[in-house]
């Protein structure tokens, strides 16, 4: 997007909307974004080629931090796992990934026994709303429910 908005022929639109990409981008967990992406087999780190500070390192440091945060434990596994799904070792090859129509969750759960942690972790990450519709959606349903329950008790 940053490279559309740069070459766009309205230069002060596209000076704008750079802005506030970055803006937005400021205020995201960056890291957890990065990481949806590196723990979707289709995708891994090549959406990020043009970031050459970005490698495997970073993934597997976020990594650990998150899975400590999350879990309230030290992971003991979680980098060697890494590895093996970089480099499409057992379960973590895309002919198994295909099998599963594109569900990432599904994906992950199969992998659980050869590499538990980074699976754990991966399931943390993709259940993770990235905007408010499943929230709202969630609310509008339990108002529903609520409203229902008032309507029944009143009619009691």
């Amino acid at each position: 997007m940053m490279k559309i908005f740069e070459c766009h022929e309205d230069f002060e639109f596209g000076t704008r909307m750079r802005a506030r990409i970055k803006s937005r981008w400021n205020e995201w967990e960056q890291p957890l974004i990065i990481l949806s992406f590196a723990l979707h087999p289709e995708h891994k780190l090549t959406k990020f080629n043009s970031i050459v500070d970005l490698s495997w390192t970073h993934i597997g440091q976020w990594l650990k931090y998150y899975y400590e945060a999350w879990f309230n434990c030290k992971p003991t596994s979680i980098l060697s796992e890494l590895i093996k799904y970089k480099r499409e070792i057992d379960l973590y090859d895309a002919e198994s990934f295909k099998q599963f129509k594109r569900n990432l969750v599904d994906f992950w759960e199969s992998t659980e026994g050869v590499g538990p942690e980074l699976a754990r972790a991966a399931i943390r990450v993709h259940g993770i709303c990235i905007n408010s519709a499943s929230v709202k959606c969630l609310w509008s349903s339990m108002g529903l429910l609520h409203t229902s329950h008032r309507v029944r008790l009143q009619v009691c």
